[in-house]
């Protein structure tokens, strides 16, 4: 299995707006892919405006079936780069 976390950090002016695109249009992209185990988002508790979404998926073949060939790269959604200051991915091998 494949971890994935992606962490973003919104501009500040628009940080609702951001989160509205991940509540309505990321997590239900995401749910809706072949290979998904779990999906998990959030918002840090720390003081800043970091948001995350947490994935968990069968092997690496569902999440380059969902990303692309450059799946470790992030999926930026029409009109996200407007919304956020910074974005990363990371995958993992889950044990």
């Amino acid at each position: 299995m494949i971890i994935r976390i992606f962490r973003a950090t919104p501009r500040p002016e628009r940080e609702a707006e951001y989160e509205r695109m991940i509540r309505e249009e990321s997590t239900d992209l995401v749910k809706s892919q072949k290979g998904l185990v779990a999906l998990y988002s959030g918002a840090s508790l720390e003081p800043g405006n970091e948001l995350v979404m947490v994935s968990v998926w069968e092997d690496e073949e569902s999440v380059a079936a969902f990303v692309g060939p450059q799946w470790d790269s992030p999926v930026v959604l029409h009109g996200e780069t407007e919304l956020v200051l910074h974005t990363e991915v990371a995958n993992y091998q889950a044990w």
